[in-house]
């Protein structure tokens, strides 16, 4: 299991959007990335995030599912 997601990137509007940055562009982009509670720690920032609030953040944001043959298929019990 994950237990740490590492996002790094270079400071600078130099770097702002090429490969250097790729994470953190990556990072920015997940649907649920403003929902995070970012704190300043370590020399950098941080955000914790149980396993059962993103399945729940996750299945919110991508509720459709693959069956077998590849085709998308919507759950038999959709999220909230």
């Amino acid at each position: 299991m994950i237990r740490l997601a590492a996002f790094l990137g270079n400071v600078g509007a130099q770097y702002a959007k090429n490969r250097h940055n790729t994470a953190w562009q990556f990072a920015s982009a997940l649907p649920f990335y403003g929902e995070l509670n970012w704190q300043q720690k370590f020399k950098g920032e941080w955000a914790a995030l149980s396993f059962d609030d993103f399945a729940q953040k996750v299945a919110r944001h991508f509720p459709a599912l693959l069956n077998k043959e590849g085709a998308l298929v919507l759950p038999k019990n959709p999220p909230d």
